[in-house]
């Protein structure tokens, strides 16, 4: 939150070059919160190098910042998209968070200027800095007491809308969930039908020959587009008739096949009810 302290101490010190090295030094945190882009880097850099100019000018901090941040900083996370919230409320809530991050650290780091001790811990050349009048460190405190309500307010906020934006988010996928295998559901149900009803079928016509069978295959595959193969097999496992498709979606019949060893055949032997294979995951 308050990573501009370090390199807007820099720009005190030593000016805008070495202050835009250690803005990307503090800025690669970001990085992995950025999807991996280097946005925060270039506004860190940017940020750092514009405050330093203008400070060697003798313009205060305060107003350069916020000059950046209004002619640059905010347009560029616009143009980029690089925030996306739920809510407009929550979206400039966290487009705003930046730069009154930026002032706050700006006004904690004039406050460290103002202390005597840091003065002669960082400062070797006296009157480089003076020292802060009373008007700039009232001017200073009521920027500190106005913005850090306003951080906190802007973190509970973030913090609540994303968490309700997170749970409606979650409803939203159990709701798909749950149409989804209900869609499944019916769609094997359906087919299952099927199976049972030519399964009667054959039942009622007794002995019926191999071309007997490959026309009701034949038939019902029409009924039920959904079977790309459907077969009739004897107790040992051998296709007696069988209608698959092609991926043009012309239908064919395959070579005589045995399916014996599969574990869906065997089970609906052993127990003599319908019984369905494991998925198969193939990559196109």
């Amino acid at each position: 939150v308050l990573g501009g302290v370090f390199y807007f101490f820099i720009v005190g010190l030593f000016g805008p070059w070495y202050a835009m090295l250690a803005a990307a030094i503090a800025s690669l945190g970001t990085v992995p919160s950025w999807d991996g882009r280097f946005i925060g880097v270039f506004l860190g850099v940017g940020e750092a190098f514009t405050v330093g100019w203008f400070y060697r000018r003798k313009v205060s901090p305060v107003t350069s910042d916020l000059l950046f941040w209004a002619a640059a900083g905010v347009p560029f996370l616009l143009l980029t998209h690089a925030i996306n919230g739920p809510s407009t409320e929550m979206f400039w809530t966290e487009v705003l968070k930046y730069p009154f991050n930026s002032i706050l650290s700006i006004v904690i780091v004039e406050l460290l200027f103002g202390i005597v001790a840091v003065r002669r811990i960082f400062i070797h050349v006296p009157g480089k800095i003076d020292r802060i009048s009373l008007r700039r460190r009232l001017f200073y405190s009521f920027i500190l007491l106005t913005m850090i309500p306003i951080l906190i307010l802007a973190v509970v906020q973030g913090r609540s809308v994303a968490a309700r934006y997170r749970a409606d988010q979650m409803s939203r996928v159990e709701e798909a969930g749950k149409a989804i295998q209900h869609d499944i559901d019916s769609y094997l149900d359906h087919h299952l039908r099927a199976l049972i009803a030519m399964k009667e079928t054959i039942e009622e016509r007794d002995n019926l020959t191999q071309e007997q069978l490959q026309k009701l295959v034949e038939s019902r595959r029409r009924i039920y587009p959904g079977f790309q193969t459907m077969l009739v097999t004897d107790i040992q496992g051998i296709t007696t008739a069988v209608e698959s498709e092609r991926a043009d979606g012309t239908a064919y019949v395959p070579p005589q096949n045995n399916i014996a060893d599969r574990e869906y055949f065997q089970k609906a032997v052993a127990t003599g009810k319908h019984s369905r294979s494991a998925m198969l995951f193939c990559g196109g």
